[in-house]
């Protein structure tokens, strides 16, 4: 009796294993556990703390805030922008950032090295509307390296529009050092002089990607893998790449891949 239960439990093992096979590795979406922030700052002026010692005026994060443009929920734990005008955010641990309407983030040339940085992932969910939930993230004239994303985890983009703009040709600008996961009907645009992506972009969703490195430099890059494959239900994105930086590896299967 109990051999034959072994053969079976063994025969369903297996038969599973065949179907995970046939599952394309490309299509398995990565999303990320909602992020747990314990500590935010907003335009490098005050952080408000859940638990930490820091060194700065600090408010508990279980109370709900709010400031210019932006507004922290204590109990989803959810960062909403809306009509955000500032030049610096920061999390201590990951963050979540829904994003309503269009919202601006201006680096300053002499100021934070990073727009948004985090300890933890970054992730940016939408309103209501991919088309019309916006974040721009610029900056122009910088004189020493800047990441517009700076993160020890990854970077998702569930929902909305992320646009990661240099203006001028400084050769120091980077949009993100951590990987990307464009999901549903996000889009991402980067184009800076340094490095658009400086690791690997994952395109799962029927949204456009569209990176640009400006810079002619020998280290410069578009970025270093990029992965598409859309998923059921998600089918029509768009790659584009252009400039003159390297892109390593590209695994597509969108609808344009142009260099």
């Amino acid at each position: 009796m109990n051999m034959r239960i072994k053969e079976k439990s063994l025969t369903l093992l297996l038969s599973a294993a065949m179907v995970l096979a046939t599952i394309p590795f490309g299509s398995m979406v990565a999303y990320a556990d909602a992020p747990v922030t314990s500590g935010l700052s907003i335009n490098a002026q005050s952080v408000y703390n859940a638990g930490n010692t820091v060194d700065y005026n600090s408010t508990d994060l279980a109370s709900n805030q709010s400031g210019s443009g932006w507004a922290w929920d204590a109990s989803s734990g959810i960062l909403t922008l809306d009509g955000f005008n500032g030049s610096y955010i920061e999390a201590i641990g990951g963050i979540t950032i829904k994003l309503k309407g269009t919202n601006t983030l201006t680096m300053a040339a002499d100021g934070p090295s990073n727009g948004i940085k985090a300890t933890g992932d970054i992730v940016f969910e939408k309103d209501s509307s991919s088309s019309t939930d916006k974040l721009n993230v610029g900056v122009s004239g910088a004189t020493a390296l800047r990441y517009m994303l700076n993160t020890t985890g990854t970077i998702q983009i569930n929902g909305g529009s992320l646009s990661l703009i240099e203006t001028g040709l400084s050769g120091y600008v980077a949009g993100s050092d951590r990987p990307v996961y464009v999901n549903n009907d996000a889009n991402l645009k980067a184009s800076v002089s340094f490095r658009a992506v400086n690791s690997a972009v994952y395109c799962y969703g029927k949204g456009t990607v569209d990176l640009e490195c400006t810079s002619t430099a020998a280290d410069s890059k578009i970025v270093n893998s990029i992965y598409g494959n859309s998923t059921a239900g998600n089918e029509g994105g768009q790659i584009i790449l252009s400039g003159n930086g390297l892109i390593a590896n590209q695994y597509a299967d969108f609808d344009t891949i142009q260099n």
